[in-house]
Parts: C-alpha cells; structure tokens; sequence
C-alpha cells in the first residue's frame, strides 16, 4: 500500500455470503422469487403440479406445522417415502425450520427402522401409509418413541401429513433459519451391509461446491431439465439432480422409484 502499510485480508464479507446464502434452502427459497411461476414439481400419479412459489409456500406450511407439533430447530426428522411430492415437502420444511432431515430406505425391515430411530433419536417420524406395517413393527421395537408419528396417506389413528400442513396454512411464514453452511441439515444411513447402518452428515461445504463443478462442466443452463431417476433417500438422488428441480421420476402407483415409463408426460421438453 502507498502508506507503508502491508495489506492484511479481510474475509468477513466472503464469509457473510458463502455461509449464509450457499445452504440448500436458501437456494431453493431464491428460487421461490426468481422463479416463481415455473413448475418446480409434477406428481404423475395425481396430475398435482407446483410451481416454485407454491411449492415453497406448502414447505412453509408443513414447516409451520411441524413448529406448531413439537419439532424444533436441530432435532432430527425421520422419514421412510417414496419419491413424490411427499418426500419434496417433508425434507424443505425440515430445512426451513432449522431441523435435520433424516431421509431412510423405504426398502428397510422393522428392525433396521428400530435401529434409525435409537441411532438418531428423532422427534418425528414420517411414513407412507403403504409402509404402515413395517413402521408399526418399527415403533413397537425401538426404544426411542418419537414425539410426533404422521403418515402420508391414511393409517389408522396416525397424524396425517396433510393435517400438518393445513394447520400451517394462514399463518405467517417463519423466516430463514440462522443456519450455517458448515450446519447439518441432512443426515443419511449407510446400506449397512458389514453392520449397523451409520447415520452421516449429507450436507458439506466441499459436496456443495462440487454440485457448482458439476453444473458449470456440463454446462447446464436455467431453463435446462434434469430427469432423475434414482432414489432420493440416496446421496446421489438427493444432490445430483434434486428433487426440487425436476418432476417425481417415479409415478406413486409404481412403488418403486426405478419405475421407468414408456413415454414422459412431464413436459420437461417444453418451455418453462
């Protein structure tokens, strides 16, 4: 410098940025603004489609719900789903309140179930109501008992998905969580086939960055469509392509997330 002083960094303003604004969720709710009217999702079996905006606004209600039924910021939320619009909600508003979102393989026996629940302790669990019988089995083996248990379809006496999100609904949505990008926001299980399944933290800043190589090698563009067909409670399913940034690759009615259709009626081809 002119003065005879040496130059000393200051890297407050690149740290503000990249741990604040670099979390998935606060791409996603950039998203909800700058792509408001696209169709962010699209249910084949139901024919229900969201766009950016709506699929926010429904995450910010089920997150809503959640708060409202116990579930606060960095406890764990477990989940057993299939890919659908389900799977989209239950994991963005687990983020949007700050909490951990546990996704586990909707293929685990009971017992395997037991084990991420006492491994984990969360304090909801959430399945689909074609898996009814494994969580029941789940919940009576494990030691840990979460506080809330919702199901997504109808099971029984079981909270339903869809009441916590319509209690969400009408109340002002709750602001960003004062998340870091060094937080864990998702937690996924190993396959455990040389032991217990271990949970590990999905969400990294080195993982983060290498989604932005990825993108930029391709090169993928805005208004470019991805097709994912892999399952989402994998790393792979989860990050690569995003459940949030292309339709359900798989039609609910198939249960199986390698269901492969004959022709797309996604429109992914068209014009956003």
């Amino acid at each position: 410098m002119s003065d005879g002083q040496s130059y000393r960094y200051d890297p407050s303003a690149f740290r503000q940025v990249f741990e604040r604004n670099f979390t998935y969720v606060a791409g996603v709710h950039r998203n909800s603004h700058r792509y408001a009217n696209r169709p962010a999702l699209h249910d084949p079996a139901s024919g229900r489609r969201w766009t950016y905006a709506e699929l926010w606004a429904d995450a910010g209600s089920l997150a809503v719900g959640l708060t409202s039924a116990g579930v606060a910021r960095g406890e764990v939320v477990v989940f057993s789903l299939f890919n659908g619009p389900e799977f989209v909600l239950v994991w963005l508003a687990a983020m949007r309140l700050g909490a951990i979102a546990a996704p586990i393989n909707s293929r685990l026996s009971p017992g395997e179930v037991a084990h991420v629940l006492d491994d984990s302790r969360p304090r909801a669990f959430i399945y689909d109501a074609a898996l009814a019988g494994t969580a029941t089995d789940a919940l009576a083996r494990a030691r840990h008992d979460p506080q809330v248990v919702a199901v997504a379809g109808e099971h029984g006496d079981a909270t339903l998905l869809s009441e916590l999100i319509d209690h969400g609904r009408g109340v002002p949505i709750m602001d960003l969580p004062a998340v870091s990008t060094y937080d864990e926001t998702t937690r996924l299980y190993t396959s455990g086939t040389t032991g217990d399944a271990e949970g590990r933290v999905a969400e990294r800043p080195g993982r983060r960055a290498l989604r932005h190589d990825v993108i930029m090698h391709f090169p993928a563009h805005a208004r470019d469509r991805t097709l994912n067909m892999t399952p989402w409670f994998h790393r792979g399913g989860l990050y690569s392509g995003g459940p949030t940034r292309c339709c359900t690759a798989a039609p609910k009615r198939s249960r199986c997330a390698s269901f492969t259709r004959r022709r797309c009626s996604t429109g992914c081809r068209s014009k956003a």
